[in-house]
């Protein structure tokens, strides 16, 4: 029984530290980019339910199936403006531990440097340049409680990303937190 409310302490310990330490939505506006198409053509609403190791799926989802998978996609979008590529690769290390890899990068070619613009005789002397986005995610998940009826996951999520925009470089780390909670009967997952 002690166990069991060590581990309930520690998730909701994490449930309220995940929802008071939520990012800045402009600083991940890129992310909704780097997604599956089997999930973007769901409009997104499986992604707290996926095993992919990219960084909008819960990693709290790797210890709960037993398959390994690998996902690669590549997309253009509005006339080829801009493209992502990503690959994943998610594996059980055994049946408690999931761990999951991903790697992405959008590239955004010919934007139009406007500097040298001349108002006052309306000359526009501009060149192009390009921008682009990299970014490494690593997952892992836990089962930390098991019954007959229910199980509930704990996993974490590193991501590193390198950013270029014309003139400026910019890198970041971030970790995401999830959790998940399962019935068995009638299979039923809820995720935080």
């Amino acid at each position: 029984m002690k166990i069991f409310k060590i581990k309930a302490f520690f998730f909701i310990l994490l449930a309220i530290i995940s929802t008071s330490l939520a990012g800045n939505y402009y600083s991940n506006i890129n992310k909704n980019l780097f997604i599956f198409p089997n999930y973007s053509s769901l409009g997104g609403s499986n992604l707290s339910y996926s095993r992919d190791g990219t960084q909008l799926s819960n990693p709290a989802n790797l210890p709960l199936e037993s398959w390994s998978k690998i996902s690669l996609a590549y997309s253009g979008y509005f006339d080829n403006s801009f493209s992502t590529s990503i690959a994943s690769f998610v594996v059980p290390i055994n049946e408690d531990i999931g761990i999951g890899l991903a790697t992405g990068y959008l590239y955004i070619p010919d934007i139009e440097i406007t500097n040298n613009i001349n108002l006052d005789e309306f000359i526009f002397n501009s060149n192009y340049s390009s921008s682009s986005e990299i970014f490494l995610n690593v997952s892992i998940g836990y089962k930390i409680l098991k019954l007959k009826k229910m199980m509930v996951s704990v996993g974490a999520a590193f991501h590193c990303l390198r950013r270029r925009l014309i003139n400026w470089t910019g890198y970041g780390l971030g970790v995401d937190i999830g959790s998940t909670f399962l019935l068995k009967k009638p299979g039923v997952r809820f995720s935080l």
